[in-house]
């Protein structure tokens, strides 16, 4: 009773009465199956609320709602076992399978990344590592990546209980997450789904690098500002190169690993290009480089098609000049037309 004399103190027992019959008829439809009735108290005139659910044994309000709150705890009990099954059957056997498969390609895409990177031998001695780094969990229901790794790539029929469970509760917690960012941002679920399981969002790229007596450390925004031109270009070259290679790796044997760059190379001097040209004969790439100042004539191409752009005083038309570059020598095309037919001519001559 002292917790409604506050509140009640001030009106009188018709208006609360009042109040009551509208609460009493507002609930009345949807508990409809509890069979809610009022009745007056003899003795005392006052007015009550019953359940007559069985038409024998009323129950008041209270019973009623500690009932009502055990069943939902029974129903709450046996839901979470059952999504703990649709989890388990999800995460382990199927949607992890297959994540599982993908992380195991996208290292080893890291490690192969890094055997070419280190296979550089730069004029300034500059060589570049990839790492790819499992994120930290973002509340205590969740696993960090590199536990959830861990756990992914054990045998399913390995795992512990405890092992499930913990796996269990980090994706529950993620789409806990992933309904609370749907509603805020006004998008689907599935889009939030999308990318809770999208497992390189788990991990963060992080590239390091290791220059002279220097120690390997991460190549930030400010350290990078310190490296000369051609270092910059390097480091921005070769991971390139290095991560699209390994995407082409997935294609047909006989398909074309097609690249094209503008303004390429520019700032890297003329050794460490010779480099550059080389990485590109090793990865087995088909290229299209623009350039006011490059060729491509070094030893390690060991062959080169070469269009010179030339157009004089602002004519309002361009003349192409072709070479070729067989590994040695940077020859016109018109040129080698001409040794080509005074070789045919002094066969047939020969022969005649």
């Amino acid at each position: 009773r002292q917790q409604y004399r506050g509140k009640y103190e001030q009106r009188t027992r018709e208006s609360v009465t009042n109040a009551l019959f509208e609460v009493f008829f507002q609930i009345r439809q949807t508990l409809h199956e509890y069979s809610p009735e009022q009745m007056t108290e003899p003795d005392t005139g006052r007015m009550l609320v019953a359940f007559m659910r069985d038409r024998q044994n009323p129950v008041t309000p209270q019973y009623l709602l500690k009932e009502l709150q055990e069943a939902e705890e029974e129903q709450r009990l046996l839901l979470s076992e059952k999504d703990r099954e649709l989890y388990e059957q999800i995460i382990i056997h199927s949607v992890g399978k297959a994540i599982k498969q993908k992380i195991f390609r996208a290292e080893e895409w890291v490690r192969q990344m890094n055997r070419l990177m280190q296979q550089r031998e730069t004029s300034s001695g500059l060589k570049l590592w990839l790492k790819w780094e499992p994120r930290a969990a973002r509340n205590e229901q969740e696993l960090d990546t590199a536990q959830l790794v861990k756990l992914l790539k054990t045998d399913a029929n390995l795992l512990r209980d405890e092992q499930i469970e913990q796996m269990v509760n980090h994706f529950r917690s993620r789409i806990t997450w992933a309904k609370r960012e749907s509603e805020e941002h006004k998008e689907t679920l599935r889009h939030w789904i999308n990318q809770l399981l999208d497992y390189r969002q788990w991990f963060r790229f992080t590239l390091e690098y290791e220059k002279g007596e220097q120690s390997r450390r991460e190549l930030t925004d400010a350290r990078f500002n310190v490296l000369s031109g051609g270092e910059k270009a390097m480091a921005m070259y070769i991971p390139l190169f290095a991560a699209t290679y390994s995407r082409y790796s997935d294609s047909r044997e006989d398909s074309p690993k097609i690249i094209s760059l503008d303004e390429a190379f520019a700032g890297v001097d003329d050794e460490n290009m010779r480099d550059m040209f080389e990485l590109l004969t090793q990865l087995d790439f088909d290229y299209m480089m623009t350039s006011q100042v490059l060729w491509g004539c070094y030893d390690t191409v060991p062959s080169l098609s070469v269009y010179e752009v030339y157009r004089p005083k602002d004519a309002g038309f361009v003349t192409l000049i072709r070479y070729h570059w067989n590994g040695f020598q940077r020859r016109l095309v018109d040129e080698l037309a001409d040794s080509a037919v005074e070789v045919a001519a002094t066969v047939e001559g020969g022969e005649g």
